[in-house]
């Protein structure tokens, strides 16, 4: 795989022929005073659509805001892992695959979480990533890994998609409740990955 450089950004070009992110190659900054430094990932480079956030691509990174492109497919393994931001983190509905970790211990708010693309959330996808209140799944989802939201405080309900769908064991440990479309396949999966019945809420 091609590697280049695009100014901060460490670049690859994947298999396809689109670029992953591999590393931000920014300044070190502290985290105090916070960073007023923007990251702006854009959609191509050198005539290829960007694609993908890769693996640890800015873990611990200290800066003011990251901008995501709507031609991103992809955020990989701790991805955004100890990341610290102030200004907040849009993910684009383009969004399929959210990798393991990949909002790990986060420091800064995320928002629309839960793209309307998504497909595939791996283990501890959205553990410690500080989501919060009400997160609803499209029906797009077709997996969902153990611990994918575990240990956010303020995670309140999610709501399941009604389509067909893989969910390994405890892929919904430390959320408060699930809702569910009474008589779909996602009402089947809630009964089977829950220990207290009492969690789930029928629409």
């Amino acid at each position: 795989m091609t590697q280049f450089q695009h100014e901060d950004l460490s670049c690859i070009v994947l298999p396809d022929g689109t670029v992953e992110i591999a590393k931000y190659a920014g300044p070190e900054e502290p985290c105090w005073p916070p960073s007023t430094r923007d990251v702006i990932v854009p959609a191509h480079i050198g005539g290829r659509p960007v694609t993908s956030i890769g693996e640890e691509a800015f873990r611990e990174a200290h800066v003011g805001r990251i901008m995501l492109p709507e031609t991103l497919r992809r955020i990989g393994r701790h991805a955004f892992c100890a990341c610290h931001f102030t200004q907040p983190l849009v993910i684009p509905d383009s969004v399929e695959e959210i990798g393991v970790h990949a909002f790990y211990r986060i420091g800064g708010e995320v928002q629309n979480p839960i793209p309307a693309s998504l497909r595939h959330i791996a283990p501890g996808g959205y553990a410690t990533s500080g989501v919060t209140g009400t997160l609803v799944l499209p029906e797009t989802l077709r997996f969902v890994g153990s611990q994918a939201f575990a240990w956010n405080e303020s995670l309140r309900e999610i709501v399941l998609p009604a389509c067909d769908f893989q969910a390994e064991e405890h892929a919904f440990m430390c959320v408060d409740r699930l809702a569910v479309h009474p008589g779909s396949a996602g009402e089947a999966i809630a009964l089977a990955t829950s220990i207290n019945p009492h969690m789930i809420r029928r629409l």
